[in-house]
Order: C-alpha cells, then structure tokens, then sequence
C-alpha cells in the first residue's frame, strides 16, 4: 500500500512496522486464547463424563460407589432413652 498523500515515506514505513507488529501481536494472543478455550472445555467435558458415570453406577443399587467401608456405610448408634440414669450420666460429675 502506497503512503498518503502527505505523509514521509519514512514516517509511513514506521507506522506499517507497527500495525503489522500490532496485527502480530493480536493474532498471536488469539491463538493463545483459542487454545486455552479449547483445553477447558475438553476439561469440563471429560468432568461431565466422569459425573455422568458415577451418576449412571449409583442408580443401578442406590448408593453411591465410593461409599463402601466409610463411617457412613456402619450402622448408627440407638440413641439412649432418657430418664433418671441419662440425667445422671449428663451431669459429668
């Protein structure tokens, strides 16, 4: 592209330096950022799968598989009637 009229060949040759740095620069931040899109959505999909998964092995016995062996899975404790031994036992002393 020829300078405007006007305009030092000089001065014109600098400012073309600069807008092709600019365009550069811009195209280079938008592949960065294409990239960076590309890997979190890969992310979210494979979490979602792995939810999916899980959701899917649960519903098949109606507990959720990691749960097996842990405080939760051991039957609880009968909480103890009140009277006059429980208000003795509560008074810690």
């Amino acid at each position: 592209m020829d300078a405007p009229a006007g305009m030092d060949p000089l001065q014109w040759a600098r400012y073309d330096a600069a807008m092709q740095r600019y365009r550069d620069s811009v195209a280079t931040h938008r592949a960065t950022f294409e990239s960076e899109l590309r890997r979190a959505k890969d992310a979210l999909a494979e979490v979602n799968r792995r939810h999916r998964a899980n959701r899917t092995a649960s519903a098949t016995d109606g507990r959720h598989p990691g749960i097996e062996g842990t405080v939760g899975a051991q039957p609880r404790r009968v909480r103890a009637a009140g009277g006059p031994v429980q208000s003795i036992l509560n008074k810690g002393g």
